[in-house]
C-alpha cells in the first residue's frame, strides 16, 4: 500500500500518525507513521474541484521528506 485515497485518509492518520510540517501552500501536509517510521504526504489533487477534492495520502522516502519539507 503506497497510496490511500478519500475517507481512509483520516481514519490512517487518526490511527497511526502524527503530522510533521505543513508546506507554505497548506495544501500538503507531511505525517509520519509512528510504528513504522514511515514518511506519508497528504495532497489534494483534483484543485479544480471545490475544497479540493478528496485527499491522497502518498508514502514517501524519508530523502524525499527532508527534500519537500526541510524536515
Amino acid at each position: 500500500m503506497n497510496k490511500i485515497i478519500g475517507n481512509e485518509v483520516s481514519a490512517f492518520i487518526d490511527r497511526e500518525c502524527v503530522e510533521v510540517t505543513t508546506d507554505n501552500s497548506g495544501w500538503e501536509s507531511l505525517f509520519k507513521n509512528t510504528e513504522t517510521n514511515q514518511y506519508w504526504v497528504r495532497t489534494y489533487p483534483d484543485s479544480s474541484l471545490h475544497g479540493g477534492g478528496l485527499p491522497l495520502l502518498t508514502l514517501i522516502t524519508e530523502t524525499e521528506a527532508r527534500d519537500r519539507f526541510n524536515v
